[in-house]
């Protein structure tokens, strides 16, 4: 394994202030505004997901499926979209 050397500021000096992290490349949507669309047949599958996720749906009330399937809709989008 190879090791990374760094250069030291001098004995006094602030230390560097990492830079600021990238903005995310899928913006924040508020899922509630998102219509759902109508996109023909729908196909029965099964899936896996976190507990946590499916509790998060879940809590938001009837209807969590279909937020489910909206969200990797508009990700499926926004993945098409990209040049």
């Amino acid at each position: 394994m190879r090791k990374v050397l760094r250069k030291l500021p001098p004995s006094g000096a602030a230390p560097e202030t990492p830079p600021e992290p990238p903005e995310p490349e899928v913006p924040l949507v508020d899922w509630d505004e998102v219509p759902a669309e109508a996109s023909g047949r729908k196909k029965m599958i099964s899936l896996r997901v976190d507990a946590d996720v499916l509790s998060f749906f879940q809590s938001e009330g009837k209807g969590y499926q279909t937020r489910m399937n909206a969200v990797l809709r508009s990700y499926m989008h926004a993945r098409k979209d990209r040049p």
